[in-house]
């Protein structure tokens, strides 16, 4: 984690470290727009599958996160994930509502001339918040570009009371295999993209990654005497070297200030994770900022954004709680 100054941000940290891992700005006056992209698609079908086989069931087993980034190689050319998935929810009955989410993830790939179709597969390595072994999804081909790569959409299905967010990597078997000389066998050829380590996220919405956690210490003051208070949160342990600042106005945005991670007032600070904790790995983290802005206000307003993805070779994103597009206001109770 780093400390910034309130005008800026921020497979390195040990694997055990890493996990639980896309973008929004502030609107003037307004608010960002949420920043996981949820984008409107076609309908499919299809639902995850667990991890199978004993040499998966061994990697597994030992420890290691994925067996895509344990046995393949990391090439984005190969195979690639854009950042674009969408949702639906299902298994919905007229009196026990839904019960299951479904998430759409578009990947894309390079065709292997002659390689065995038979052998050919693509899928996402996932996992959900509390559970400490990864799950693996195979997806279906869907069309192929005029550039000769190929989409596919991989469909993961999640129990509404598993949560509401996953992370994971994209893993593609060519239908090419090669004689692995140290293991004394032959294996499929495998390519992966983990997102340099950081691997992606996915959720129903950014309140699943990060949002206002109301606690009995969490009571903020509007007046005379400025924006005196605590404010908590529950984040998404995405990354070990995330960033999560505040983006506030005292003057209808007039001007705008920014407090990242740091000591002091006004500078988020980690409090303690939050269950569940396996492993000695957690999920979801209490940050809290306590705020203590001299200038008298009538207004405090103010949205919050978690960075990530710092890894070499990642691609960085962004996510917002900003109260669902209308930044979150307090006022002062008596005008002055």
């Amino acid at each position: 984690m780093k400390e910034n100054e309130t005008s800026s941000f921020g497979e390195a940290v040990e694997w055990m470290m890493r996990r639980f891992r896309s973008s929004g700005e502030l609107v003037r006056g307004a608010a960002a727009a949420g920043a996981i992209v949820l984008a409107s698609g076609q309908v499919l079908s299809g639902c995850a599958t667990e991890v199978v086989g004993a040499a998966e069931a061994e990697l597994i087993n030992s420890n290691i996160r994925s067996w895509a980034q344990e046995r393949g190689t990391r090439n984005t050319h190969m195979v690639r994930y854009d950042q674009k998935y969408w949702t639906q929810v299902t298994g919905c009955g007229f009196r026990g509502g839904c019960t299951d989410y479904e998430f759409f993830i578009q990947l894309f790939v390079q065709p292997v001339p002659g390689a065995n179709l038979d052998d050919k597969k693509v899928g996402v390595v996932y996992r959900l918040p509390g559970y400490r072994a990864p799950q693996t999804a195979t997806g279906h081909y869907v069309r192929t570009y005029d550039d000769g790569r190929e989409e596919w959409h991989v469909p993961v299905r999640v129990r509404s009371w598993d949560g509401s967010i996953l992370t994971f990597d994209a893993w593609y078997e060519d239908g090419t295999w090669y004689y692995d000389g140290a293991a004394g066998e032959w294996r499929k050829r495998t390519w992966f993209d983990d997102n340099g380590g950081d691997l992606y996220p996915a959720a129903i919405g950014p309140w699943s990654i990060v949002s206002r956690w109301w606690t009995p210490e969490g009571q903020v003051t509007v007046g005379q005497d400025g924006v005196q208070g605590i404010l908590d949160f529950r984040v998404a342990n995405l990354d070990w070297d995330k960033e999560l600042a505040m983006v506030w106005t005292t003057d209808g945005w007039q001007t705008t200030n920014w407090s990242g991670i740091g000591s002091g007032p006004n500078q988020f600070r980690f409090v303690n994770p939050l269950e569940p904790v396996i492993d000695g790995q957690h999920d979801f983290e209490h940050w809290r900022i306590e705020l203590d802005i001299p200038e008298p206000t009538q207004r405090f307003e103010y949205a919050i954004v978690y960075r990530h993805g710092f890894a070499e070779g990642a691609t960085q994103s962004e996510v917002w709680d900003n109260n669902g597009g209308r930044n979150y206001v307090l006022e002062a109770e008596q005008p002055f």
